[in-house]
């Protein structure tokens, strides 16, 4: 299964009229300056292993240890991310230490920021906290296509169609989180995180 949807995938992508926002930028800020956290709400998740350039950049996503969590990370390992899982019931101490070992390696975090189990569009405080300990700089991901279809899974999962013409955008966070932030100012920055990233997906569909 895994196989054919990764095909899909592909075929999808390759059949899509593509144009691209915030490519070069993140490409520039990989080469230059290192690693980074990309953040894009679980809705997305379906193309980000192709929208992220992990033949140049090496990036280590965050996955779920529950049935459709292993299949994301199986899917998104077949285009080259590597994965981390995590438990949501427990403290993942061991997985956070290994997700900063190689963001210390220079290997990027992906994070879809209201996974695994939702409420979609509401911003879980693992990127916040990851960028925070890291230094690393948050980038928001998001695509837009103009033929889907949506899942009846809690996050109403985009799945792209063939043959029809689509978005890929990065944009940086224009925020930064002092290390030694306390607890109010990473929940004011959680909440921010949360409002931009909605901003930002809702305009890269409406400028499709």
């Amino acid at each position: 299964m895994v196989r054919v949807f990764a095909a899909y995938l592909r075929a999808a992508w390759k059949t899509t009229r593509w144009r691209f926002e915030g490519v070069d930028a993140l490409r520039k800020t990989l080469a230059e300056d290192g690693p980074v956290v990309v953040v894009l709400w679980h809705e997305r998740i379906a193309y980000s292993p192709l929208a992220f350039p992990a033949r140049e950049f090496p990036i280590c996503s965050l996955t779920s240890n529950a049935r459709a969590g292993r299949f994301a990370g199986q899917v998104q390992a077949a285009f080259g991310f590597h994965t981390v899982s995590m438990d949501s019931r427990r403290g993942n101490i061991n997985a956070s230490r290994n997700v900063m070992r190689m963001m210390r390696a220079g290997v990027s975090i992906g994070i879809a920021a209201d996974g695994p189990q939702g409420p979609a569009r509401v911003m879980k405080s693992v990127p916040i906290e990851w960028a925070r300990t890291s230094g690393r700089p948050i980038y928001l991901l998001s695509y837009s296509v103009g033929r889907f279809r949506r899942t009846k899974s809690w996050d109403r999962l985009m799945v792209p169609g063939l043959f029809t013409n689509g978005t890929v955008a990065f944009r940086k966070w224009d925020h930064a989180i002092p290390r030694k932030a306390d607890a109010e100012m990473r929940e004011a920055a959680r909440v921010q995180l949360e409002k931009d990233l909605t901003a930002f997906t809702d305009e890269i569909d409406n400028n499709r």
